[in-house]
C-alpha cells in the first residue's frame, strides 16, 4: 500500500508510538505527519530549506530535521 505525499520524500522517522511517522519533503521545505493506520497525511510542518534526515526524540513530541539547504536544524513539535 502506498500513501501519496505529492513530493519528493527524504527522511523517515516514527514517531507517537509508531503509529505516525514523520517524512521531510525536499520540494516543500516542509515535514509531513503521517497516520499508518489510516493512511493519511495528518498534518503538513514548515521546516528549513531542502530537508533531509530526520529524528524523532523519546520525549515524543519532538523532533528534529536537517535542512540541507540552508544548514539549519527545525526542532518541531509533531503535535502543532
Amino acid at each position: 500500500e502506498e500513501v501519496r505525499l505529492d513530493s519528493a520524500p527524504s527522511g523517515i522517522a516514527f514517531i507517537n508510538g509508531e503509529q505516525h511517522c514523520l517524512i521531510s519533503l525536499k520540494n516543500e521545505n516542509k515535514a509531513a505527519v503521517v497516520d499508518l493506520y489510516s493512511k493519511k497525511v495528518t498534518n503538513r510542518i514548515p521546516v528549513g530549506s531542502h530537508p533531509g534526515s530526520v529524528a524523532a526524540s523519546k520525549a515524543y513530541p519532538l523532533a528534529v530535521v536537517c535542512n540541507e539547504g540552508d544548514s539549519t536544524l527545525s526542532i518541531i513539535n509533531t503535535n502543532t
